[in-house]
């Protein structure tokens, strides 16, 4: 019989993949121009305002739909507002509700996952359905008819796109719980009477970060789309607060007056966000695949 220090040796061999995962990241240039851009939207977004001293919702009435300049570098909206400064706002707006919204629907999809795959049987299958139903329901539609009775906040948002996002990590947590209860390590951990939530926190868990890591990263694009979606058809955050959805449909009312910095400055602030959370993904799961380190031993 395997003794528990057997058990540990055993979990921690695989982890030394860790430096191999770290090397082939910083070998992808993608992955690393997305950390710089992520990098850069988030200091906008939240340094930004503390350079750029103009608020958010300080009206100019002598510019109202300037054009760029000096005073206002990315000029103003139809009531004399920064576009910079709201940009930054929106901004911080955006990846507050994104990364809180993808951390929600990870964790309780990771957990819930884990739970399926180490209990089997009639539990997986009921806990499966569940996940089913949930991952049926359109997450855009629910936040409209929410936003319709209810007055939108940045909580809301988190709450409902995290509980209804989490299907997704879930079904992978439990596809790779499923292959890890086959590992001798877990094997070894139940002959020796560990209970099954020793196992889940100890074993499978802390086995399925790529995974989790991976999926989070399209979870914050996903979520920036979404909100962006909501501000567009005017079900967002309400005004005064600025969203970049919400600039866009401004914007889009002025469309026929020349003002392409209402729509030019926000549409790129939401191409550039979700593209490069897109790129950090797949360059993340690419690291964390490990048929990636067996091809580099091999050779």
């Amino acid at each position: 019989m395997h003794r528990p220090a057997d058990v540990d040796v055993e979990v921690g061999f695989s982890r030394p993949a860790g430096s191999g995962v770290m090397k082939r990241f910083m070998r992808n240039r993608s992955a690393l121009l997305a950390v710089v851009v992520i990098v850069l939207i988030a200091g906008f977004s939240f340094l930004g305002p503390l350079v750029y001293r103009t608020g958010p919702n300080a009206v100019d009435p002598s510019s109202i739909l300037a054009g760029p300049s000096s005073l206002h570098p990315l000029g103003t909206d139809g009531v004399g507002r920064d576009v910079l400064a709201r940009l930054m706002f929106g901004g911080r707006i955006s990846l507050i509700v994104g990364v809180l919204a993808a951390v929600l629907g990870v964790v309780t999809g990771m957990v819930y996952g884990a739970i399926a795959g180490v209990f089997g049987g009639i539990v997986d299958a009921l806990l499966m359905r569940l996940a089913d139903i949930v991952l049926s329901l359109p997450v855009l539609v629910l936040l409209i008819v929410l936003s319709a009775e209810f007055r939108p906040s940045e909580l809301m948002m988190v709450v409902v796109i995290g509980l209804t996002t989490w299907p997704v990590p879930a079904r992978l947590v439990r596809g790779e719980t499923l292959s890890l209860m086959q590992r001798e390590f877990v094997q070894a951990a139940h002959q020796m009477g560990a209970r099954r939530g020793w196992t889940i926190f100890r074993h499978i868990l802390p086995n399925t970060v790529g995974t989790i890591v991976v999926n989070a990263t399209f979870q914050v694009a996903d979520a920036i789309l979404l909100i962006a979606y909501l501000s567009y058809l005017g079900l967002g955050i309400p005004p005064p607060a600025p969203t970049w959805g919400g600039i866009l449909t401004d914007g889009l009312t002025y469309l026929y007056e020349g003002t392409w910095w209402l729509i030019w400055a926000p549409g790129l602030a939401i191409l550039v966000t979700v593209v490069a959370f897109n790129y950090l993904g797949d360059a993340l799961r690419d690291a964390f695949d490990l048929r990636f380190e067996r091809a580099g031993r091999i050779v």
